[in-house]
């Protein structure tokens, strides 16, 4: 097995034991968690994945809100 393999197998369980982690939270302390991680990122070439998940999240957050008028709303 080569030496990336070996990389991208642990960088998965890496993954996967974080997700584990996580899953008692709710999606709050998850959003406030995450938002704790992006702040910390200092590397120049993570600014466009930083940008690309502002938007992203942006745009969760809009349709999030529009369920929770609809529902306290009808």
């Amino acid at each position: 097995m080569s030496l990336i393999t070996n990389i991208k197998r642990a960088e998965c369980a890496q993954r996967a034991a974080a997700e584990e982690a996580l899953q008692g939270l709710s999606d709050k302390d998850k959003a406030n968690f995450a938002l704790s991680l992006l702040m910390k990122i200092t590397d120049p070439d993570a600014a466009a994945v930083v940008r690309f998940a502002g938007s992203q999240l942006a745009e969760l957050s809009n349709i999030l809100m529009r369920e929770a008028f609809e529902r306290e709303c009808g």
